[in-house]
């Protein structure tokens, strides 16, 4: 096996792809979206440095795989983004007259390897489970060491064509709108029948991957980190994925290890994916923006279908998401509203998304309960 390919280092930015010279090399490593880095830090070096070491060893045969079994014999690393847990980087490799692209997340902060190696868990359990693939494939979890620096990758599929999308301001109507970050074409401001479809996409997709039995839920995500992606296609149409999956567990817990009551759970799950579906940062790392209104309601409706599409995977006798409306709808705008709030002074009190939240619980209540009686209407 060639077992030394041949590694470029590249860095994105809003221009392409721009290849890392020793002054970029020279750098410090981001540590947040923000773009602060840590004195003393390792450098872009060091990062990639790191990335060549492992998917140059032990993740060589991920490589492979992705080939179709070739040989790798060009490996492009490009620098995407620079988070609080990881640092995703696209991996475009070439070998036998065959070209593939992977995600290497690179954690290196202890919290955020133990995030990557639960992640891969997660990633892998639910790919078995699942019909649906709205999630990356996952490649495998892998650990290296360079110069002084050592860390992980948590290796998936790349999402060909997909991009991030955040809320911001639209200069042309002064309203809060969706912004796609086609890095092809430019950045955009979509219409609001896209938005609309975008939400109902992402809220089905947390709907699908529940369990109401457990309530393990993905969790924690957030659209401020990027959390879902977008691609467009031929005619405009948006088809959404969720990058991660960070966690799969139960929201709520039971007394003494005992499963709680599942409409319970259901509730819980139902009022948090909803209300933080429209929670994100202008243009991904500004103030704490709340989508539209009109939204909501395809909010709801995706989430009732993601549940259908599940049940449907279940065969008989799986009706939770029609008992699971009549809860909602019995409880009324006043009950979404008490649940809500029970969740966000579960929080963090000093989160900036509870103090931000909070104002909006009520107006957000009355609308989602107004979008549950439509969905009651035509059930």
């Amino acid at each position: 096996m060639n077992s030394h390919p041949e590694f470029k280092y590249f860095i994105s930015t809003g221009e392409g792809d721009a290849e890392a010279d020793r002054e970029w090399l020279s750098r410090p490593l981001p540590v947040s979206r923000q773009g602060e880095a840590e004195t003393g830090g390792p450098s872009y070096a060091d990062f990639f440095g790191l990335l060549q070491r492992i998917l140059g060893g032990p993740a060589l045969p991920a490589l492979t795989l992705a080939l179709g079994g070739h040989e790798p014999e060009r490996v492009g690393i490009i620098a995407e983004k620079h988070g609080a847990l990881y640092h995703p980087a696209r991996i475009e490799i070439e070998g036998g007259g065959k070209q593939a692209v992977l995600c290497a997340n690179a954690a290196l902060a202890p919290m955020a390897r133990f995030m990557a190696r639960r992640e891969v868990g997660v990633l892998e359990k639910l790919d078995a489970a699942s019909a649906l693939k709205y999630l990356p494939g996952s490649y495998g979890f892998f650990e290296g060491e360079y110069a002084c620096l050592s860390g992980t990758i948590l290796m998936t599929s790349w999402l060909t064509g997909f991009f991030e999308f955040h809320l911001a301001q639209n200069p042309a109507t002064g309203e809060i709108g969706l912004r796609v970050w086609d890095t092809i074409k430019g950045p955009y401001f979509a219409d609001n029948a896209f938005l609309d479809e975008v939400y109902f996409q992402a809220s089905r997709i947390l709907a699908y991957y529940y369990e109401p039995v457990s309530g393990e839920q993905l969790s924690p995500w957030h659209h401020a980190a990027g959390d879902f992606v977008v691609r467009p296609d031929s005619e405009g149409r948006p088809e959404v994925k969720l990058i991660t999956a960070r966690g799969h567990d139960p929201l709520i817990g039971g007394e003494d290890d005992d499963l709680p009551d599942p409409m319970d759970s259901g509730i819980y799950f139902f009022v948090n994916t909803i209300l933080r579906m429209r929670l994100d940062r202008e243009n991904g790392t500004g103030g704490l923006v709340f989508a539209p209104e009109f939204s909501v309601e395809k909010i709801v409706e995706g989430f009732f279908q993601g549940l259908s599409e599940r049940e449907k995977e279940r065969g008989a006798g799986s009706d939770f998401s029609s008992r699971l409306l009549k809860r909602l709808i019995e409880a009324g705008p006043e009950g979404l509203a008490e649940a809500a709030n029970e969740l966000l002074s579960a929080c963090d009190p000093a989160s900036p998304d509870v103090g931000f939240l909070a104002p909006e619980v009520s107006d957000h209540s009355g609308a989602v309960y107004a979008a549950l009686l439509m969905i009651e209407a035509v059930s």
